[in-house]
C-alpha cells in the first residue's frame, strides 16, 4: 500500500466530553481526528499544532509534531456536552497559551513531497496569510479546509463558545481545493457554500445522519449518509468524514466515491470512543458493502 504525506494544521486539544454514553476526557481536535483515521488507513504525516505536555502524542503512530516539543504546560481544553438534538454547548480553556503559532518557522522543516493539506482550525487563529503560505509552499497538494474554528469566538470571562459569521472563509476559498463545513458551523451555510464553490472549491455541507450537499462550480448533488443502529460516542464525526475524503480523493480525484467513503468512516466510527478508533480500510469498504454501496480505492 502507497503511504502518502499528509500536513494537518490546526489545535490538537484536551477533550471533556458529556456524550450519548456518559463522561469522557481523552485527546482530540480535528488534527487529532484526522490523523487517528489517516493513521488507521496507514498513511504518515505531520501535525502542526501548539500543545502542551498534559497531550500524549503516543496514540497517533505515523504521524510527528512540529515542533517536536510541547511548548507550553497546557493543551487547549474543550468541555463538550452534547445535547439531545446532536447540538453542542461548548466551552473552552487556556486559549491564550494557544492561539499563537509559528507557521513561517516550521514550513522549512517540512518536507517538499507533501500530497494532502487539512487546514483545521478548532479556534480562530489561523489566517488568510497562512493558508496563502502553504498553497505557495505546496502548490500540488490537495488542500482541505474544516472552517469550524473560523465561526467560533470564546467569551474570555466564561470560555463560552459562541458562534461568529465566519467572513474570513470566503477570503480563504481560492487557496483550498475542498471544504468540508457542518451545517452546524453557521448560519445560510448552503447559500455560502454555493458561492464558495463558484470561487474555486468543491463544498461539502455535512448534516449528521442525513444525506451531504456537494457543491462544485455552482452546481449541487446530494449523496447519502449510512445508517448506523448504535452511535457510542459522535464527537469529531465531521472530522473524520473529512479525513476519509482526503484519503479518498489522494486516491482516486473521484469527487463523489470520495463522499461516499468519507460517509462510511464517519459512520463506522460512530460505533466507537475517540480512544478505540482502531479498524481497517477493509472494515470500511465491507461497511459500506453491508448497505449496498460499492467502493473501489
Amino acid at each position: 500500500m502507497t503511504s502518502e504525506n499528509f500536513l494537518l494544521f490546526g489545535n490538537v486539544t484536551i477533550d471533556i466530553n458529556e456524550t450519548e454514553t456518559g463522561l469522557y476526557r481523552g485527546a482530540g481536535g480535528s488534527t487529532y481526528f484526522i490523523a487517528k483515521i489517516l493513521g488507521n488507513l496507514k498513511q504518515t504525516g505531520i501535525i502542526l499544532s501548539p500543545r502542551g505536555g498534559d497531550f500524549t502524542k503516543d496514540n497517533m503512530p505515523g504521524f510527528r509534531f512540529l515542533p517536536d516539543e510541547a511548548p507550553q504546560e497546557n493543551t487547549l481544553q474543550f468541555h463538550n456536552q452534547i445535547q439531545k438534538d446532536n447540538t453542542r454547548i461548548q466551552f473552552a480553556f487556556h486559549v491564550p497559551d494557544n492561539e499563537a503559532y509559528s507557521l513561517e518557522e516550521n514550513l522549512a522543516l517540512i518536507p517538499s513531497d507533501i500530497s494532502a493539506i487539512a487546514i483545521a482550525p478548532v479556534i480562530d487563529n489561523i489566517t488568510a496569510a497562512n493558508v496563502k503560505n502553504l498553497r505557495q509552499r505546496f502548490p500540488h497538494a490537495y488542500i482541505t479546509l474544516l472552517p469550524q474554528g473560523f465561526f467560533r469566538k470564546i467569551q474570555e470571562a466564561s470560555g463560552r463558545v459562541e458562534k461568529t459569521d465566519g467572513q474570513a472563509v470566503s477570503e480563504i476559498a481560492s487557496d483550498v481545493d475542498a471544504i468540508v463545513v457542518s451545517e452546524q458551523d453557521g448560519s445560510s451555510l448552503e447559500t455560502r457554500a454555493e458561492k464558495w464553490s463558484r470561487i474555486h472549491p468543491t463544498v461539502i455541507v455535512t448534516r449528521s445522519e442525513k444525506p451531504c450537499s456537494v457543491y462544485t462550480s455552482g452546481n449541487c448533488v446530494e449523496v447519502p449518509a449510512f445508517h448506523v443502529d448504535t452511535i457510542l460516542d459522535s464527537t469529531g464525526a465531521g472530522d473524520k468524514f473529512a479525513a476519509g475524503f482526503m484519503y479518498s480523493m489522494v486516491k482516486t480525484r473521484d469527487v463523489i466515491q470520495s463522499v461516499q467513503f468519507a460517509h462510511a468512516v464517519a459512520g463506522f466510527t460512530l460505533r466507537f470512543l475517540p480512544n478505540q478508533l482502531q479498524y481497517t480500510k477493509e472494515e470500511i469498504l465491507s461497511f459500506a458493502s453491508s448497505q449496498g454501496v460499492t467502493i473501489k480505492i
